[in-house]
This record gives structure tokens, sequence and C-alpha cells, in this order.
């Protein structure tokens, strides 16, 4: 929930009502590992579990309009295919698939 919120909600993608009104259904739980953090001098716990959410109409709507509204939006779409590379192509240039991503295949 925390991390729909601040990677949706807070930039403006979907309004806080997606948040009160979606119900995430729970995949499955990804492995677990303590790893150091450079950034912040400390070993973290890594949890990755993954979840399906499902949108109103509405909310997929303002997704899709947000995924389309230039090149300085950080969200993209992406197929199996480019999870699986581990990278995407957005007009001749190519970014890179977070390793985690793969964990939704």
């Amino acid at each position: 929930m925390r991390e729909f919120r601040e990677e949706l909600v807070e930039p403006g993608y979907l309004t806080d009502k997606a948040v009160k009104c979606f119900n995430p259904e729970f995949i499955r739980m990804c492995d677990r590992k303590m790893s150091y953090s450079k950034e912040l001098e400390i070993y973290e716990l890594l949890i990755h579990d993954v979840y399906e959410v499902t949108l109103s109409m509405d909310e997929a709507a303002l997704i899709r309009e947000a995924i389309g509204s230039g090149p300085d939006c950080e969200l993209v779409l992406v197929d199996a295919r480019d999870i699986e590379k581990g990278t995407v192509e957005i007009s001749g240039v190519f970014y890179g698939i977070a390793p985690t991503a793969r964990k939704v295949l």
C-alpha cells in the first residue's frame, strides 16, 4: 500500500481515491535477503512481494493518460519480453528495467 501511494498517488498519477478503493490480490512472496545500502550506510531487509491491483476504468484511464504525457513522464508500459531483456527502448534510447521486475513474470 505504501509503495503504491508513494509511486503513483503522491506524484499525481492516481487520485487518493484509488488507494481507498482497490483490493490488491497477493500473488506470491519472493526471496527476502539482507543487503547493505551504500546510500543509507546500513543493512536493510529487502522484501519483494507481488500483488495484482485492479483499477477502476477511471483510474486506468489516468495511468494511460500519464504514460502519454510526454518525454519527462516516469511511467512506461513494458511487456514480458522487455522485462526478460532488462531493457526497454523509448524513442531510440534504451532504459534499464530493475532486475526485481522479473519477479512479476
